[in-house]
């Protein structure tokens, strides 16, 4: 009887070393540093759209061929190397910018 009476109380609202009265930080919702994440995440997307316009400038100027020119020119046009350079650098900044998320 008498070990009945102490399984009934120990029903687990009262454990040996818990204290469950405050409750844990990590239950709680937090705000803090989401708008450095926003901020980071937009213009990661900004950043990754503009790499992308360029890279098509840059394909277009590379794959369109001088007049009275009947076959395409072997190597990389001079025209093409502006865009592709910055769509290089746009998209390592875009890069940087998901790696701060």
């Amino acid at each position: 009887m008498a070990s009945e009476v102490a399984v009934s109380r120990s029903s687990g609202h009262s454990m040996a070393g818990m204290d469950m009265s405050g409750g844990s930080g990590m239950a709680a919702m937090s705000l803090i540093g989401t708008g450095r994440k926003l901020a980071a995440g937009l213009l990661a997307l900004v950043l990754l759209a503009f790499a992308l316009r360029w890279l098509a400038r840059a394909f277009d100027a590379a794959r369109a061929m001088p007049a009275g020119v009947p076959e395409p020119v072997a190597g990389i046009r001079a025209d093409a190397l502006s865009p592709a350079c910055h769509a290089a650098m746009a998209l390592g900044m875009a890069v940087m910018f998901v790696l701060l998320l």
